[in-house]
């Protein structure tokens, strides 16, 4: 299995790949190679290839990363807004002591 792909006019041409950092969580694109190793571009963790997202050339490869990010973003920040089920409910604020604010 090669790593290039010839197209038409005979050049070689490079392959990218869409993965996701295991720590970060972060998509990004690299360059396939013969192993199955990458590091993170972001935390700079070395990791083994796991899944690859998507597969192709560098320009369509980096606009699905921009779209899984962007979309990743929208999850995080609709689930900070929300507290979860039940959490209003078990919240007593009458239970809560008044910290400091004084001086006297």
């Amino acid at each position: 299995r090669s790593v290039c792909r010839v197209i038409a006019t005979g050049k070689m041409v490079q392959v990218f790949m869409v993965v996701r950092c295991a720590s970060c969580e972060v998509f990004q694109v690299h360059q396939v190679k013969k192993t199955n190793k990458w590091t993170c571009k972001v935390c700079n963790t070395k990791q083994s290839l796991i899944k690859m997202y998507s597969k192709g050339y560098a320009a369509d490869c980096r606009i699905h990363v921009q779209a899984l990010n962007m979309a990743r973003k929208e999850e995080e920040e609709k689930r900070l807004q929300y507290p979860p089920e039940g959490y209003a409910s078990t919240f007593n604020i009458s239970n809560c002591e008044q910290v400091g604010g004084g001086g006297g």
